[in-house]
């Protein structure tokens, strides 16, 4: 590839970018059979097995992302969808709702929700609730059980849909499968009023201490970028936004053998060596990892990354 073809930076729109890694299609589709998930090629669209996806690293800001030409296709999310199930419970649906409570704030509206899982303990904990799903059969499940839902795309809802804007706006695993950030972000903004709040969580460049780099998840066509805090915070900077909270998710000792599991069948996807023979050790290590405490002492390096961002009264977002 040309220097001259590399896309610019989706977050700072920086031109200097280096390559930090690549896969081949025909790689990622192994990683996704590693993971049980055969999809029919039809829903890869323009990742043929002979493209090269390169993970980006943007020189002036750090961003990792990949080129836009390879985002998931309404296909590959139908076809992904068939094998994987919206999540009932996550980590930051509690800390959202409590967040929420302790500042007295009323309307809330989920982005990219599925079935409503988030929408059901907000109304629960009593207040409105608003969903956006393009998957028309989740968002479909969401409003039987009372939700008033959207099945367009976000800037195509106006505030006069949704009777004013909302006072809480949650972005959950949602801004690293757009192609924008930014312009995704202010969007979402115009539909929060003055002095509300946005919620964003997304998977940390560093979940896992580094065992899942070749999740295919993190790869084209599913996610089209890798997120660090001083990212969030960037983002929020270019949107006119107030960083107010942020977090990462504790690295919890019984995650460590599955992040091990899972590292070990995609190292064999791709044909690389594998070996039992650090098994005893992993598990010594989460069990120690357990026993003595140490996700309170050390760094997390869960899941997710978490945020939240103040509309300031006088952003014009």
């Amino acid at each position: 590839m040309l220097e001259n073809s590399l896309p610019d930076c989706l977050l700072c729109q920086g031109s200097a970018v280096a390559i930090s890694d690549t896969l081949t299609g025909r790689q990622i589709r192994a990683l996704w059979n590693a993971c049980n998930n055969e999809i029919r090629e039809e829903a890869y669209g323009l990742l043929t097995p002979l493209a090269e996806v390169h993970l980006f690293h943007c020189l002036a800001c750090g961003f990792r992302f990949f080129d836009p030409k390879f985002v998931g296709t309404a296909e590959f999310y139908q076809e992904l969808m068939k094998r994987k199930s919206y999540p009932a419970m996550s980590s930051e649906f509690k800390s959202a709702i409590e967040f929420c409570l302790k500042n007295n704030l009323r309307t809330l509206m989920d982005v990219g929700g599925g079935e409503g899982a988030f929408l059901d303990m907000a109304r629960e904990a009593g207040f409105e609730t608003t969903g956006v799903e393009l998957n028309r059969e989740a968002a479909a499940v969401a409003a039987g059980k009372g939700h008033r839902m959207f099945t367009k795309p976000l800037e195509e809802i106006g505030l006069d849909e949704i009777g004013g804007a909302v006072d809480f706006l949650s972005l959950f695993q949602v801004i690293e499968h757009v192609t924008d950030p930014v312009g995704f972000m202010k969007t979402a903004a115009s539909l929060v009023r003055p002095d509300g709040y946005l919620c964003v969580a997304v998977p940390s460049v560093r979940r896992m201490i580094g065992l899942l780099h070749h999740d295919p998840a993190d790869w084209p066509p599913h996610h089209m970028s890798r997120w660090r805090i001083v990212d969030l915070q960037r983002l929020g900077d270019a949107c006119g936004l107030k960083l107010v909270a942020s977090r990462a998710d504790q690295l919890t000792g019984s995650a460590i053998p599955w992040a091990w599991d899972l590292r070990r069948k995609l190292r064999a996807g791709l044909g690389l060596a594998t070996s039992l023979a650090w098994d005893p050790l992993i598990k010594l290590g989460s069990d120690a990892y357990r026993y003595f405490g140490l996700k309170y002492m050390g760094p997390c390096h869960g899941l997710s990354l978490h945020a939240v961002f103040l509309k300031p009264d006088n952003t014009d977002a």
